[in-house]
């Protein structure tokens, strides 16, 4: 039976690890977080695409954006890159 987005959301909610290992991510996958918000979300992707993959949080609000960069060091996970852009500014 397939799971409506609310109940994929509280997933996430309850178990952030176990939704982003089921989302189907890769070692060496590229992901973009767009809205990545506190991160997360980013940096759990990043655990799990592992060195030869890439992440980009995409966050405009700089002291999140800020953050995110600061817990992507701190747990050494360097794959993430934080791009601190509104949504709209990634046209092409």
């Amino acid at each position: 039976m397939k799971r409506t987005w609310r109940e994929r959301v509280a997933g996430l909610l309850e178990d952030p690890e176990g939704w982003v290992a089921g989302i189907g991510l890769e070692e060496g996958m590229t992901v973009v977080d767009l809205g990545a918000g506190r991160g997360l979300v980013a940096l759990l992707c990043g655990l799990e695409v592992g060195g030869r993959g890439k992440v980009y949080a995409v966050e405009p609000d700089p002291e999140r954006a800020g953050s995110i960069g600061r817990r992507a060091e701190d747990n050494g996970i360097a794959n993430v890159s934080v791009v601190r852009a509104g949504a709209e500014a990634l046209d092409g």
